[in-house]
């Protein structure tokens, strides 16, 4: 949903420096397998701005909404570069492979397809998650037409799993889904291969 708001936004022309505020996923979006048109739609409030609503039309022709933004203009800067090696010796406690992250998730009765696994390993210390990220390559040729790779922003969300009870990096523990963001800023496009903190 982020992608397609911030797509939506850049081809109408508008003015949000890549941010979005106020983000809400208000259902879940289910895929069967049939074709599913899905829309992105633009309101402008009295006030100006812009805002961003994401979702399917009923039999009615009725939206029913799956996620919501608002547009902004950003209010800082990139940040100066992390340093690497201080990140990875405060999340060096505990390595999560990306097969204990599949179990984890298939234990809670969720099954990633290929173009979803990108996590590659996750490092756990000090109530940190440090997480490689790498975008597979039954996916990569399409990646020019993204700001903000949905299967790396997926993966970066999965990545929390490993800071769920320990060793089992999430196994046992209820599927959990993200339903707000206060804020999405995008200074670049990613590249083929991340680190999620």
């Amino acid at each position: 949903y982020l992608e397609m708001a911030l797509a939506g936004l850049r081809e109408a022309g508008a003015d949000t420096d890549n941010t979005l505020r106020n983000v809400m996923w208000v259902r879940p979006l289910a895929a069967d397998g049939n074709e599913l048109v899905v829309e992105t739609v633009l309101h402008r409030n009295d006030d100006g701005r812009v805002r961003v609503e994401i979702g399917t039309r009923d039999e009615s022709g009725t939206l029913a909404v799956h996620a919501r933004a608002g547009a902004g203009a950003a209010e800082t800067t990139p940040a100066a570069p992390r340093d690497m090696d201080v990140l990875r010796t405060r999340t060096s406690a505990r390595i999560v492979t990306a097969d204990i992250c599949d179990s984890a998730f298939a234990a809670a009765g969720v099954q990633y397809g290929p173009a979803h696994r990108v996590i590659d390993h996750i490092r756990v210390g000090n109530g940190e998650a440090l997480a490689k990220l790498v975008l597979p390559a039954c996916v990569v040729s399409d990646a020019g037409r993204y700001l903000l790779h949905p299967s790396l922003l997926d993966g970066a969300l999965q990545a929390g799993v490993a800071l769920l009870d320990g060793d089992t990096g999430g196994a046992g523990s209820p599927p959990m889904l993200p339903f707000a963001l206060d804020g999405l800023q995008v200074f670049g496009q990613c590249s083929h291969e991340v680190w999620a903190w």
